[in-house]
C-alpha cells in the first residue's frame, strides 16, 4: 500500500516511522485519506515487469542520490 510506502520511506529519511503512525491514528481523517492502495500487478501482467531493487533499497538508495544533488 502506497501507506506501507510512506512507512518505509520514513524509516530510510528520519530513522523512524513516526508521523505515518500519527497519521494512522489520527480520528479527523476519513479512512480513505490514510488507507490508499497501490498494486503492481497490472504493470506485471500487461508488460511483464518485475521489480529488480527491493522496495527499502529503492528508497535508500534515490535518498542517497538526492543528498548528493
Amino acid at each position: 500500500s502506497v501507506l506501507e510506502l510512506c512507512r518505509k520511506a520514513e524509516r530510510v529519511v528520519l530513522g523512524s516511522s513516526g508521523i505515518t503512525e500519527v497519521l494512522e491514528r489520527c480520528e479527523d481523517l476519513p479512512p480513505q485519506d490514510v488507507n490508499f492502495w497501490a498494486n503492481i500487478q497490472r504493470s506485471r501482467e500487461i508488460l511483464g515487469w518485475e521489480p529488480q531493487t527491493s522496495l527499502e533499497s529503492g528508497i535508500a538508495q534515490t535518498w542517497e542520490w538526492m543528498l548528493r544533488q
